[in-house]
């Protein structure tokens, strides 16, 4: 490109386009492998079930499979004559296809206690309560790579390294409390239905793994580090820096939402409904602890209040109602 200040017509904007080919012959369908055990039983007007699962996926698909590409950049001083153009620089891109890299595995436990209808308070109470815990990685064909060519005085090149990738773990304690309430005599019934977020954390991993994996030349030619030799001072200047912030476990309080639910039947088969969600309008907000120092950063938690009505029947009882009259 050429701006020339002045002069509109003096200005100058040459586009190439490159096609790549993106396709990825190789790339199989993800698989998944799913244990589970339960236990289901009823005491009295108490039922209970206690399940625990493992899951864990393999060969997870993404588009961030990455491709080096490098272009020269040329002078051409005599514009538009033929006459070919001076290497100026280089510059270093990149596309990206589709490959296999994601795996991940989670496991938890989830506990369901539920009566019969009380005496006296006409009450049903469910509680629901699971705990699951989840990690991600990559397989070593998907890494972190540094945004520029830079200098290496080691290497005595620009080069672009690059880094195994990070990847998180997250668990979570939520409970569900519902109680349903039946006012016979006035067709009404309640249910109010809480949500507890006992626990919820979640945290960055592999940030200790620092040493390059390899880097890219001005020229879009990799070169892989042999793992034996990742540690060795020349490739010193590769190592990735990793803000101190980075390593703090985000932990969020306990979180609490309750809605509201007022039903009416009308006739057989028909009901009106008043619902409030999250009816005290309790939206905390919670100061996040992996920021920079000095930053500042809040999260606004749980949903605005949201309230309405709902009507519901079956025709053929309303077809039925209606002969009666």
């Amino acid at each position: 490109m050429y701006y020339h200040p002045d002069s509109v017509e003096k200005r100058l904007a040459i586009v190439s386009t490159y096609i790549f080919d993106r396709t990825n012959e190789n790339l199989k369908a993800f698989t998944e492998d799913k244990y589970e055990v339960s236990l289901d039983q009823r005491i009295g007007r108490f039922g209970f079930s206690l399940t625990g699962f493992y899951q864990r996926m393999h060969n997870g698909f993404e588009l961030n499979g990455f491709v080096p590409v490098s272009f020269t950049k040329y002078y051409r001083p005599n514009w538009p004559s033929p006459q070919p153009g001076i290497p100026r620089d280089t510059v270093l891109l990149d596309y990206r296809k589709a490959i296999n890299s994601v795996e991940s595995e989670s496991r938890g436990v989830e506990f369901s206690l539920r009566t019969k209808q009380l005496p006296v308070i006409n009450t049903t109470i469910r509680v629901n309560a699971a705990y699951h815990f989840s990690k991600s990685w990559w397989q070593d064909n998907h890494y972190e790579y540094f945004s520029t060519l830079r200098y290496d005085p080691n290497l005595h090149e620009k080069v672009r390294p690059f880094w195994n990738r990070t990847g998180s773990w997250r668990d979570e304690l939520i409970i569900h409390y519902r109680f349903d309430t039946m006012a016979k005599s006035l067709g009404l019934w309640f249910t109010v239905a809480v949500q507890q977020i006992a626990l919820e954390r979640d945290k960055i991993t592999g940030l200790d793994d620092s040493l390059a994996v390899g880097y890219i030349r001005a020229d879009g030619s990799v070169y892989r580090i042999p793992e034996g030799e990742r540690a060795d001072p020349r490739y010193e200047q590769l190592r990735r820096s990793t803000p101190e912030y980075f390593y703090i476990t985000e932990k969020k309080p306990d979180l609490w939402l309750i809605n509201l639910r007022v039903s009416k039947s009308l006739w057989k088969g028909s009901e009106v409904s008043f619902f409030v969600n999250n009816m005290f309008n309790y939206r905390p907000l919670y100061q996040r602890d992996r920021v920079p120092e000095g930053a500042v950063v809040y999260t606004r938690r749980n949903p605005e209040i949201f309230y309405g009505m709902e009507f519901s029947m079956v025709v053929d009882d309303f077809v039925r109602f209606l002969k009666r009259y």
